[in-house]
């Protein structure tokens, strides 16, 4: 009788640890849910959607005040997760001494896998968009970026900030080291801002 009531608590605690080994088998496959064999898509939103946001215009050449939703500077590079790597663009203003300048660092092991990754500069606003579309970071990118040679005379500067669009139209501020602005010189700085997920982010103001 000892021996079977013994049998039956060996079987019960050996069915119990095999289920949370099963659970734990499972709950790790979640860590990677951006890998190539899971399609993921996120909504993007039109400029309309965000139409309280003031975008700060970069570019002097804008369209009779129409906003161009192409973005025409671009980098792209593959991003080892066990090496971490970095996106460089350089973009200029034909026919002006503007130029816009983006730095953006992913740290070793940040990423759930090695991936081919992009970041965008819209040609007018100073709006960036990156790629491919949900990718996380943990611990989170650095985006650092220099605008020189904007007039800066006739905006106004208070309450500007570097923000995250969301697919609903709303907006979240992104933590950072610092904006830096000398209107003198034309010149905005963003320093650090601290990028956990991939979409649309833009320095203006509500």
């Amino acid at each position: 009788m000892k021996l079977s009531v013994k049998h039956n608590i060996f079987t019960i605690f050996s069915g119990l640890f095999l289920l949370v080994m099963i659970l734990g088998i499972n709950s790790c496959s979640t860590e990677a849910p951006f890998g190539p064999e899971n399609n993921h898509t996120e909504t993007v939103t039109t400029q309309e959607n965000n139409a309280s946001f003031n975008y700060l215009t970069w570019n002097s050449s804008s369209r009779d005040g129409v906003r161009s939703l192409n973005k025409t500077h671009s980098a792209s590079a593959y991003i080892r997760r066990s090496k971490g790597g970095q996106l460089e663009i350089e973009a200029r203003d034909k026919g002006s001494d503007v130029a816009l300048y983006a730095s953006f660092v992913v740290s070793r092991n940040s990423i759930d896998h090695s991936k081919a990754i992009s970041m965008s500069i819209d040609d007018e606003v100073v709006e960036f968009e990156f790629g491919p579309s949900g990718t996380t970071f943990e611990p989170f990118a650095k985006l650092n970026f220099k605008i020189t040679g904007v007039d800066l005379s006739k905006v106004d500067l208070s309450g500007i900030g570097f923000y995250y669009l969301r697919p609903d139209g709303g907006k979240e501020a992104v933590s950072n080291d610092g904006i830096i602005v000398d209107v003198e010189s034309g010149t905005i700085v963003v320093r650090n801002a601290q990028i956990c997920h991939f979409s649309r982010y833009a320095l203006g103001k509500d």
